[in-house]
This record gives C-alpha cells, structure tokens and sequence, in this order.
C-alpha cells in the first residue's frame, strides 16, 4: 500500500493505524485537561484577587474605625479611657498588608500545585513519583534553609500576633530601640543614637514594649553621705519629683531608701512619666535632682582615698 509517495506494507500500516487511534482518543483527555488547568488558573486568581482585596479593605476599615473613635472621644475620663481602649484593640485588629501579600501569594502557588497534578492525572501521567522527588526536593531545601524558615515562622507569628508595632520603643535581644520595619525574616530597630539595628525574628524571643501604656515609671538612683540628713535629702528629691514636667501628676511620686553601704545611703526617686518620655525623663530627673542638693548643701556619697600620699617637705638646698 502506498500513502504519501511512501510504499508501507500491511504490518506498518496497521501499527500506524493503531497508533493513530490510540491518538485520537487520548487527544480529547489531553485538551480537556488543558482547559481544566487553564480554567482553574482563571478561576485561582480570581479566588486569590478577590481575598486579597477583601482583606485589604478589612484593615482599611478598621483603620477608619479607629480615627472616627478617636474624633468622637467624650470629654470625661472615663469615657475618654474606655474609647482609647476601643480604638487600640481596633488598631491590633487590622491585617498587616505583608502578611496578607503572604498569605494569598501561598494559598494561590498550594492551589495551582494542586491543579496541575490533577490535570497530569487526568492523562494518566503516574504522580506518585513526582510527589516524591518533590518530598526530597522540600526536605532537602529546608534543611539548607532551617534558619531562614525560622526567621519566617518567627515573622508570621510577629503579624499575627503583634506584639509591637511600628514606631514602638521596644527591648528585644538585648536591644533597645524604635521598630521602623518588620519584615517576614527580620526586624529593623533604630537605637537610641540613631543607629539601625537589624534582628533576625528568630532570636526575638522575650519583648518588653515601652509604647503599650500610656505611663511608665523611671526610677533615678542617687547616693547621699552618711552625713548628709537623710530627712532633708528626700524633702529635696520629692520637691524636685513634684515640680518635674516630666512627672505625671495622677501618680503622686516618691522617694524611697533602697539601702545603705559603708559609702553612704541609696535613694531612688520613683515617678511615673509618659511612655514617649522614657527616655529623657531620667536624664533630666537626675540633673535636677543633683543641682537641688547641691544648693541645700546634702553632700554625696564619695569613695574614701584608700592609700593617701604622703607628705612631702620641701626643704631648699643651703
């Protein structure tokens, strides 16, 4: 038999005429399976689309929310308490934007994943294998990967559960400073001279936020001579505490001897200040503090010259 110019014998022909059926009928699972993946991509980033902007706009509310709350505060205090109250839950509340970029990109790539080794099995390519090679291929790459993806599960947690936000005047791994970014593997802090300190998530472990209240108190620690009067000494220091811009008034301060040594007796001024004033309240709490004894003469604790010179005349030569 000739076809095409080509001389085939019966055997060849029958092969080619199997493997033309065997074609024709396969064709139709393959074109469907490519209109299920191509609608199901469709269809995923629709999905994934339509949540992103869903939760976006959750956040945005709830911002909104918050301003309206805090337009519409009342005058007394205890309404005033209760809606700034109300106002900082709504503000934990909101979804941070890259957890949600994060969350939707992930939930997208699972689904796509998953629809294409649905549309191989639909062709009946074997899966089973490719799982596998796919399982080692994870193991191995989070293996090389085991501190970062600490880093990311420690970054999850951080948005979900935000325990500080940005600006918040924090202590974490032993760092002091203010948050300016929080990243899905790190956390960037400015210190106190202005210097950016990058953490990883990992190592933030235990976080003392200094910007949750709204007061906090300092503690200034002074030395007084064992000479000094010890009554006129706290007299000053609560008169200087009292007359602060710093001190809140609502906490009346105090002065308090935590204890004495053979140099002298330990007082602590113990006031409450505003949280943004943290840091400059102690400052200027002691510089005050040490004029004020200064002018009513309460003398110091000073260290004892152990080993005193001796004293040497000076004779002229005759």
């Amino acid at each position: 038999m000739q076809i095409l110019g080509f001389e085939l014998d019966a055997d060849t022909f029958d092969f080619l005429e199997k493997k033309a059926l065997t074609v024709l009928l396969f064709l139709p699972k393959v074109l469907l399976a490519l209109l299920v993946v191509i609608l199901g991509c469709r269809i995923i980033n629709c999905i994934s689309s339509r949540l992103e902007t869903r939760l976006q706009s959750l956040g945005k509310t709830s911002k909104g929310a918050k301003l309206e709350d805090e337009e519409s505060q009342s005058s007394t205090s205890t309404r005033g308490s209760t809606r700034h109250l109300t106002a900082k839950l709504k503000s934990e509340a909101q979804l941070d934007p890259t957890l949600v970029k994060f969350a939707v990109s992930f939930f997208s790539n699972a689904l796509k994943c998953l629809l294409l080794l649905q549309g191989a099995a639909m062709v009946n390519i074997q899966t089973t294998s490719f799982l596998a090679v796919l399982a080692m291929s994870s193991l191995a790459v989070g293996m090389a990967m085991q501190g970062m993806l600490q880093d990311l599960a420690a970054g999850v947690m951080l948005l979900v559960f935000r325990p500080y936000q940005l600006g918040d005047l924090i202590q974490a791994a032993k760092q002091t400073g203010r948050v300016s970014e929080i990243g899905m593997f790190e956390t960037t802090m400015l210190s106190l001279d202005n210097k950016t300190i990058i953490i990883p998530n990992s190592q933030i472990s235990i976080v003392t936020n200094l910007s949750t209240q709204e007061m906090i108190r300092v503690d200034v620690a002074l030395k007084i001579s064992h000479s000094a009067s010890l009554r006129q000494a706290k007299e000053v220091l609560l008169r200087v505490a009292q007359e602060s811009p710093y001190v809140l008034p609502d906490r009346a301060p105090a002065v308090l001897v935590s204890g004495t040594s053979e140099l002298g007796r330990d007082l602590i001024i113990r006031a409450y200040v505003r949280s943004s004033d943290y840091i400059p309240a102690p400052f200027m709490l002691r510089e005050q503090a040490l004029l004020a004894l200064d002018e009513a003469n309460v003398s110091l604790a000073s260290m004892p010259l152990l080993y005193p010179y001796p004293k040497q005349e000076l004779q002229s030569p005759v």
